[in-house]
């Protein structure tokens, strides 16, 4: 008899796969959506953008800088035990009564660690390299300070302090010297006293010497030299806040000072690479 019934299929049987049916779909479907939700977070993150960063816009350039500078101290602190810049300047001669011969351009790689030991590497346009060990300093080399009075005092310091390649403006403190790198909030505190001067301009973006797009602003500079005024124009990464570089044109100067059309260009620098390295055989980024 139960072979009989179980050979012979119930009149309610299909209504009940009917009803399974929507069930089994609707935890299905369920299950779709919880992973589609687990995997769009972690594939599609959202990231929010550092304010101030991609800023190449203002209305005066004063705002441009503090937005810049806001963007600058929102970048990740570099580790290691070595700053590391690799720069190129460009210097034109210049002396009173006409320009030197030609123009000296060098490229250098620094390695200095905080005692002031380190290694400077020269790099030829011949493609030779001279290497010169650093001994470490009494005054070791430590950070710039990221406080704004504390790094104007030493801005405006004498000429024994380490920044005394300053020529008395703000736009030679901002441009990387080649010994050290800015950290994000020493950058951040130098583009803000920069705002605090007068008679800046944005010269808007722009691409630098080495192809980069950037975002500049000028300012002249006068009195340092009694022969000459100024120009000095500051290209900034508008992606991350920090330094690309810096040109400086002659603008003026004393009748037969120069044989050469005005204004002029007289040097530039690049800052090509900066960051922290552990060895003095490591480059940041290769």
């Amino acid at each position: 008899m139960l072979t009989t019934l179980l050979a012979e299929p119930r009149p309610d049987s299909r209504p009940v796969r009917a009803r399974r049916t929507p069930v089994l779909l609707a935890v299905a479907a369920t299950v779709v959506v919880a992973l589609g939700a687990v995997v769009g977070v972690r594939v599609l993150p959202v990231v929010a953008t550092p304010p101030g960063c991609g800023t190449t816009q203002a209305p005066d350039a004063a705002t441009l800088l503090r937005a810049l500078a806001d963007c600058a101290q929102a970048q990740p602190v570099p580790e290691g035990a070595y700053d590391y810049v690799r720069y190129r300047v460009m210097g034109g001669g210049f002396v009173r009564g006409g320009p030197l011969e030609g123009f000296d351009t060098r490229e250098s790689e620094r390695w200095i660690a905080a005692d002031g030991s380190g290694s400077w590497r020269l790099n030829g346009s011949d493609g030779s390299a001279q290497l010169v060990p650093l001994e470490p300093t009494d005054r070791g080399w430590g950070e710039w300070p990221a406080d704004l009075g504390e790094l104007e005092a030493l801005i405006r310091a004498d000429e024994e302090a380490d920044m005394k390649y300053v020529r008395g403006d703000w736009m030679s403190a901002i441009s990387l010297n080649a010994n050290r790198i800015a950290t994000p909030q020493v950058q951040a505190s130098l583009l803000r006293l920069l705002a605090t001067e007068d008679g800046l301009t944005i010269e808007g973006p722009v691409t630098d010497r080495a192809g980069r797009p950037g975002v500049a602003v000028s300012g002249i500079s006068e009195g340092w030299n009694p022969y000459v005024k100024t120009r000095d124009v500051l290209i900034i990464d508008p992606a991350t806040g920090m330094t690309l570089g810096n040109d400086t044109f002659i603008i003026e100067a004393e009748p037969g000072a120069l044989t050469t059309p005005l204004p002029a260009l007289w040097s530039y620098a690049l800052v090509l690479d900066t960051g922290r390295v552990n060895s003095m055989t490591e480059r940041p980024n290769r």
